[in-house]
């Protein structure tokens, strides 16, 4: 009778994942052996040396009186986070994200803060429909720029409208005022025409004449104009 229910017992593995299950279920709260085996699960000794090096469930000894008893707990991947003000310290830290579920085993409530903390705007949550998890980041702004950078930047000067232009000139450039979707409309009518059913050939004229008005591209010079042919 007694090999009978060994046989027909579940696997250790079965029994340990449904324990994990049961006790991420009930985080913070602690379990002796025979507390679990009140709600149905029986602690041998092969599942309390599984149990013992499961990294996922915490085991040590608590006094009682006299004696030592052994006890089981849910160990969280982030087990100072117990509240909002630690959900955004770890997000601070972590701007490529935290997991969603990661941050649900931490405490009982975590998933309705995170909730309150996405409409105060201080924590976004992204969904990734393709793998069906949720990554969690945080708002606030902690990019740092090196001093030397943002000396550079403040010595930057912009020229005002009308040196731009003269140095335009002088480089023998033409501003233009005409707006960019104008130019494409009128190129558009004078290149793009159709003869019947016939398809034409044109011929685009590129230059590097602009290019050679710097003593720096001096060297480039020889390039000159080239034709392409486009069909």
């Amino acid at each position: 009778s007694s090999l009978l229910k060994q046989e027909m017992a579940p696997h250790v593995q079965t029994r340990l994942k449904k324990i994990h299950a049961f006790l991420r279920e009930h985080l913070g709260q602690e379990f002796t052996a025979e507390q679990l085996k009140t709600v149905g699960f029986k602690v041998d000794a092969e599942l309390e040396h599984q149990l013992k090096h499961n990294e996922k469930i915490e085991h040590y000894l608590v006094l009682t009186g006299e004696t030592s008893v052994a006890v089981y707990k849910y160990r969280p991947k982030f087990q100072s986070v117990q509240g909002k003000s630690d959900i955004l310290k770890l997000l601070e830290t972590r701007r490529e994200g935290v997991l969603v579920d990661d941050l649900l085993e931490s405490y009982q409530n975590c998933q309705n803060d995170l909730k309150e903390l996405e409409k105060e705007g201080r924590v976004m949550l992204i969904p990734n429909t393709q793998k069906k998890f949720t990554v969690a980041f945080g708002t606030e702004p902690v990019l740092t720029i090196d001093p030397d950078i943002q000396k550079l930047w403040k010595e930057i000067t912009v020229q005002d409208k009308d040196t731009l232009h003269k140095n335009l000139e002088g480089l023998g450039l033409d501003a233009t005022s005409k707006p960019v979707k104008n130019i494409q409309r009128e190129n558009n009518g004078q290149e793009f025409k159709k003869n019947g059913d016939k398809k034409k050939s044109r011929v685009t004229k590129l230059t590097n004449n602009h290019l050679l008005v710097s003593e720096d591209l001096q060297g480039i010079s020889s390039l000159g104009s080239h034709q392409f042919n486009v069909k």
